[in-house]
């Protein structure tokens, strides 16, 4: 008992700043990536029901009929029709769905993957500083984990990665659990 005052006060002097731990930097970083890809998969969505309105404009059809004549072997006259739809290419839906198609690579190519990128090298930078923490970070890292928890995000794959990784180094505190 005499010594939970000070393994109190270990855990609140990391809470004094979290700011400056590395943890906190880097699940800032992941967090704005993670925000960042998510508005760029938004974009793509958006571009996606785009090309769906413009793929249904693309072709008009209207229905043709043929009609012929002849004669049977009795000498009486027949009729005959026969009903086809014919198609019409919209040249101007075809040029707003080339170009938007293009949009839609570049931004698959510039941006896209590259939130994708910057999303994962985070995850692993802050995978790297849990991993390696030692006794005194490991206080710090709890209280940034649990900022970071209080904090009202709507991405449900980052508050998941939280959660891991809190349990992770409480885990990893229990494990080497001593008397202090």
């Amino acid at each position: 008992l005499l010594g939970e005052e000070a393994v109190v006060e270990s855990f609140l002097d990391c809470r004094k700043n979290l700011e400056t731990h590395p943890l906190y930097e880097n699940l800032t970083y992941f967090l704005r990536s993670r925000l960042m890809l998510k508005s760029n998969l938004e974009e793509l969505e958006q571009f996606n029901r785009d090309v769906e309105a413009l793929t249904s404009q693309l072709w008009t059809t209207e229905t043709r009929r043929m009609i012929e004549y002849g004669e049977c072997a009795d000498s009486k006259r027949v009729k005959a029709h026969y009903d086809f739809p014919v198609a019409h290419l919209n040249e101007k839906s075809s040029l707003q769905l080339i170009r938007q198609l293009q949009q839609q690579r570049e931004k698959i190519q510039e941006k896209l993957v590259l939130s994708v990128y910057e999303s994962h090298l985070w995850r692993l930078r802050v995978d790297w500083l849990i991993c390696q923490g030692s006794q005194h970070s490991e206080h710090g890292s709890i209280s940034v984990l649990f900022a970071f928890l209080r904090r009202p995000v709507k991405d449900k794959m980052f508050v998941d990665h939280l959660k891991f990784w809190l349990n992770y180094v409480a885990v990893s505190l229990l494990k080497r659990a001593r008397k202090e």
